[in-house]
């Protein structure tokens, strides 16, 4: 994470320091020792701290581990309707299979509305670009994934066949409705944005543009634990920037409690948080 305003130096050494003081593994950075070709004024280069991922083969790969220890995979099959029992609920699918079920977990992302009519997140379009492989990286200190202090942030991560992916630049998502002329536009600051960071990158042609729903709570924390209204129906969503980790926290917490055990931490994630 960098800032490169300096209003803004005050607030990323306080980050550093917090960090620092519960045994992060980070380093401060500014610009007597910055290791990267654009100006950065204040950053924190954590260390240890993470995994890049293809998130296609590992879901793939947690399914087949799943499958062998008892799991059943119905592809294809909307749950159009459930109906609630005091000790079970009945999953309804289009094809009008029944599953009867002592728990039912909403892991569904963003779609909730079949379960709930609360309003879980603020959604927003991000958009982003990926280039094609580039040849060198000169000025990008041992690839790491990069992000800024603005709100909503940029971030910056280059892949293992030597592509470098660019998002940000999000915009209040309206549902149904695309705008080919803004995402050009956002395409166009990312580009423009990339080219300016990295100016001896020599070599940056945009491969795919893409954009997408991202949805964001106000504490930056999904939702994990028991419906208000159903005891038997519970909630994984991950929202937020780390969603990844949310939803390995949750199957922790879940399956905690479906074992009579409730973790203590789960109360930072309960569903009726905002309800007031």
């Amino acid at each position: 994470m960098y800032t490169a305003k300096k209003d803004e130096i005050n607030a990323i050494k306080i980050e550093y320091d917090y960090r620092k003081n519960n045994n992060f593994d980070v380093e401060y950075i500014n610009e007597d020792n910055n290791k990267f070709s654009f100006d950065l004024k204040a950053g924190i280069l954590s260390k240890n701290g993470g995994a890049e991922i293809d998130p296609y083969k590992f879901t793939h790969k947690l399914l087949n581990i799943s499958q062998n220890n008892g799991l059943k995979v119905y592809e294809n099959t909307e749950v159009i309707d459930l109906k609630y029992y005091k000790d079970y609920i009945e999953v309804i699918t289009e094809f009008g299979n029944i599953v009867k079920a002592k728990k039912v977990i909403v892991a569904t992302g963003y779609n909730t509305k079949l379960f709930t009519n609360r309003n879980f997140a603020t959604k927003t379009t991000t958009f982003n670009i990926a280039t094609k492989p580039v040849k060198n990286f000169d000025g990008w200190y041992e690839k790491v994934l990069i992000r800024d202090n603005c709100d909503p942030y940029n971030y910056l991560r280059t892949t293992s066949d030597n592509r470098i992916i660019i998002g940000g630049e999000d915009v209040d998502f309206v549902p149904d409705i695309f705008d080919e002329k803004l995402a050009n536009k956002k395409y166009d600051i990312l580009e423009n944005r990339l080219k300016n960071m990295f100016k001896n990158i020599k070599d940056i042609e945009v491969d795919y543009k893409y954009c997408g729903t991202f949805a964001s709570t106000l504490d930056n924390l999904g939702f994990i634990g028991e419906d208000t209204k159903h005891n038997n129906l519970w909630y994984n969503l991950g929202y937020g920037a780390n969603g990844i980790l949310f939803a390995i926290l949750g199957g922790m917490m879940l399956s905690k409690l479906y074992h009579g055990e409730k973790d203590k931490d789960m109360r930072l994630f309960k569903v009726d948080r905002f309800d007031n």
